[in-house]
C-alpha cells in the first residue's frame, strides 16, 4: 500500500510538470475524482461508522469540520496514513518529523484556502492550505506514534483563521503550520493567534 500511495503521489507530481503531455486535461480529472467523488464517498463512509458506533443516527449530518473532530477521535491513524508515513520514516519519531515535513511540502503545492478535507484526501491532493495541511501533518504524526495536538485559531484581528500542529520536542512545544518549515515556539506563536483553541480531544 505505501509503495502504491508513493507511485501515485509521484505520478501525479510528474502530471503537474509543465512537461508532461495533457497535463493540465488529467489534472483536472484527478481533481474531480479526489474532491467530487473520493472524499465525499470518505466522508459518508465515516459519517455512517461513526453513527453506527455511537448508535446516534444524527453523526449522518455531522458539519466536516466536526467530522474530522469525530475522526480524529474514533480513528486516529487512518492505516494509509500508517504505510505511508513509516516508509523511509527514521526513528526515534523526532528524526521522522523532519522527515514527514519535507515529504509533505516536496509533494503538496500551498494555498490560501480550501474546504476541510480528510487525511487521506489530504494526503492524495497537489495541494493544501493551513488546514489540510495541519490535518495531513497531524495524522502522519499520530500514525507513528507521535504525541501532537491540532489546533484552529484567529490572529489579533479576528480575521483569517488559520490552522496549525503544535508538537512536544527537545527544545519545548513548537507550533509548525504549512508556512513556518520547523516550527517556532508555541508562546511565540500564540501571541500572532490569541483565539485559538485544540480540535482534537
Amino acid at each position: 500500500m505505501a509503495l502504491f500511495v508513493d507511485n501515485l503521489i509521484k505520478w501525479r507530481v510528474g502530471v503537474l510538470s509543465l512537461s508532461f503531455p495533457g497535463r493540465a486535461f488529467l489534472g483536472r480529472i484527478y481533481r474531480l475524482i479526489l474532491f467530487a467523488i473520493l472524499d465525499p464517498a470518505l466522508k459518508f463512509v465515516y459519517r455512517l461508522r461513526i453513527a453506527w458506533k455511537e448508535k446516534k443516527p444524527s453523526c449522518l449530518f455531522l458539519s466536516d469540520y466536526r467530522l474530522i473532530k469525530e475522526v480524529r477521535d474514533h480513528f486516529p491513524a487512518p492505516s494509509m496514513l500508517g504505510k505511508w508515513a513509516k516508509t523511509g520514516i527514521p526513528s526515534p519519531w523526532r528524526a521522522g518529523y523532519a522527515g514527514i515535513l519535507s515529504k509533505i511540502h516536496t509533494a503538496k503545492f500551498r494555498i490560501q484556502r480550501a474546504p476541510w478535507i480528510l487525511p487521506e484526501t489530504a494526503l492524495l491532493s497537489p495541494y493544501l492550505d493551513c488546514k489540510g495541511f495541519a490535518v495531513l501533518f497531524s495524522s502522519l504524526l499520530n500514525a507513528i506514534g507521535a504525541r501532537n495536538e491540532l489546533w484552529i485559531g484567529l490572529p489579533s484581528n479576528g480575521k483569517d483563521g488559520h490552522a496549525w500542529v503544535v508538537l512536544e520536542t527537545d527544545h519545548g512545544r513548537i507550533a509548525v503550520d504549512q508556512f513556518n518549515g520547523e516550527g517556532i515556539q508555541e508562546p511565540v506563536f500564540l501571541l500572532e493567534h490569541p483565539y485559538a483553541i485544540m480540535i482534537n480531544f
